[in-house]
């Protein structure tokens, strides 16, 4: 059986489960909606159902209403898709018993991991219907399988960083989600730019000074956040040149 056979037998890359965990934890705490939203849009969701959520959400949060099983419900009655998405027992499914999901990182990434696959996959099958067509020269088609890639690659990388200006507007500067939104969005860069940087040098390190170098940038990283948050948040360098 053929490499590619054995691809169209399993399917699309999808994971319903971190789908229904992301849209849960928005029923549970919808002030988690928009560190979701700042990486995920409707299209990256695998089933139609958690898509039309998805969107339904942010219209809500848009209106500065609360996302919780009711509002979302009657959101969706409103647009005659309450029944397409299997009804209140499925929304009720979603967050019942489920608990707060202090690595909901991971599941967006998951999320948007899968939904990147899946449009590279269309890409390809794109490429290869050109191909077949024949109706292009080689070189056209390369090109235009490059522009679509890198198309996608850009995206991805947007899709990396909130909307600082949302999460501004949404949470005040000594607000506890404030707080971890920054150190979510912000701490684990500068540690890697450090373990980088550290890299470069000539001179040999024991695991030991690496530790004690990274302990002393997250410190530093603390302690200029929790003086001015703001101005931590939109330095170009973070304030720790």
């Amino acid at each position: 059986m053929s490499s590619a056979t054995v691809a169209l037998d399993k399917g699309l890359p999808t994971n319903v489960d971190a789908e229904r965990f992301v849209i849960g934890s928005i029923l549970l705490d919808d002030s988690q909606f928009i560190q979701i939203a700042g990486t995920l849009e409707p299209g990256d969701f695998s089933l139609e159902k958690h898509r039309r959520m998805f969107k339904r959400m942010g219209e809500l949060k848009d209106r500065g209403e609360r996302i919780d099983r009711v509002t979302l419900a009657n959101e969706l009655l409103r647009y005659n898709e309450l029944e397409s998405c299997d009804g209140l027992t499925y929304l009720v499914s979603l967050d019942d018993g489920l608990p707060p999901i202090y690595n909901l990182d991971s599941y967006i990434r998951i999320v948007k991991d899968k939904s990147m696959l899946r449009r590279i996959i269309f890409a390809s099958q794109q490429v290869m219907q050109r191909c077949l067509l024949a109706e292009d020269a080689p070189e056209e088609i390369l090109a235009g399988a490059e522009e679509t890639l890198l198309k996608l690659g850009e995206s991805g990388a947007r899709a990396g960083l909130a909307n600082a200006d949302k999460i501004i507007k949404e949470y005040t500067s000594d607000s506890t989600r404030w707080r971890e939104y920054l150190f979510q969005r912000y701490v684990d860069i500068i540690i890697k730019e450090s373990i980088y940087q550290l890299g470069k040098l000539e001179t040999s390190l024991s695991p030991e000074d690496v530790d004690r170098c990274i302990d002393n940038v997250t410190t530093r990283i603390h302690d200029h956040a929790a003086t001015d948050l703001n101005a931590f948040l939109f330095e170009e360098q973070f304030g720790l040149n």
